[in-house]
């Protein structure tokens, strides 16, 4: 049983390399978000201005809305593998198919992302 689900978690959960590509532009985009927040709190409008302009940043809205469905995903990813009712073999199926849905996610993103610059 518990190799079993340490095995599940493995093959479920690993994030694509859209999805790692994704975590690592979201993690940018929130540095850069962060410290223009910072700026205009310290009254420096003209950094504020200058980092918000930045190309990153008019992802921003995307990378909030993929955010919010690849959350929802994950939180289904971790009840399938809570599920005692459910054999290996169908939450593998589950996980799988969830999985695969995260990545197109990350994968749009990635490249509507690069479309813009």
């Amino acid at each position: 049983g518990l190799v079993a689900c340490d095995m599940l978690k493995e093959v479920g959960t690993t994030p694509s390399k859209y999805s790692e590509r994704f975590y690592n532009v979201q993690r940018e985009i929130n540095a850069i978000y962060a410290t223009a927040s910072q700026a205009r709190n310290l009254g420096n409008m003209e950094q504020y201005r200058e980092l918000m302009s930045r190309p990153e940043m008019a992802a921003r809205p995307l990378i909030a809305k993929a955010n919010r469905q690849m959350t929802q995903i994950n939180q289904q990813m971790r009840a399938v593998i809570a599920d005692r009712s459910m054999s290996v073999v169908d939450k593998n199926r589950q996980l799988q198919e969830l999985r695969r849905r995260r990545d197109d996610i990350a994968r749009s993103v990635d490249e509507r992302a690069r479309a813009t610059g």
